[in-house]
């Protein structure tokens, strides 16, 4: 299901509320004339919570719902809610990377068993300090915005040796499967 803030922004950007599987059918062919792609109404309606289960969006799917409301892609998008303080997400689910400070540790996992340690930098800015299967390296300096179980982890600036590599997804697919957050301050310093 999509954060209760950006379905407040789609249904003010449809112009009413998504109740019934019409409004859905009218909201995907509406995204498909906007943007000239398509996303399914089952696609739809279980980012909504119409449709019960397990369900994770692909990065893809919610490039196409940024770009129906304005933005270039998710990041961006994700990065517009930073301010938004009424979230319904449980805590454990959620870590905004600017609530973070200098000190503070993340580990985060994705599927298929990668594990990531990272040392908050300040300013939503980490260092790798610890990296199980993935692409991201011990001693990579990253910004991210948003840790989110079960949505993409999007890194939108990976530093390896003073160079640029560009963004880069953890849990492209399923998500992130879990986040743990230890505070510096907790360790006594």
């Amino acid at each position: 299901m999509l954060p209760p803030e950006i379905i407040d922004k789609l249904q003010a950007k449809f112009g009413k509320q998504i109740r019934y599987s019409s409004d859905a059918e009218e909201l995907s062919l509406e995204i498909s004339v906007a943007t000239g792609k398509n996303i399914s109404v089952n696609t739809i309606k279980r980012m909504l919570g119409m449709i019960g289960g397990e369900f994770t969006p692909r990065l893809f799917t919610l490039d196409i719902i940024s770009v129906y409301l304005g933005f270039d892609n998710w990041e961006s998008l994700a990065a517009s809610t930073d301010h938004i303080e009424s979230s319904l997400f449980n805590p454990k689910d959620e870590v905004i990377g600017s609530t973070l400070e200098e000190g503070d540790m993340i580990v985060f996992e994705y599927a298929p068993n990668r594990k990531v340690t990272l040392s908050c930098l300040g300013c939503s800015k980490f260092r790798v300090i610890g990296s199980e299967n993935s692409k991201l390296q011990v001693g990579d300096a990253i910004r991210a915005n948003f840790f989110v179980v079960n949505y993409p982890l999007i890194v939108s600036e990976v530093f390896r040796d003073g160079t640029c590599l560009g963004n880069f997804v953890a849990g492209k697919a399923g998500g992130l499967t879990s986040i743990r957050v230890k505070h510096a301050a907790s360790d006594g310093k």
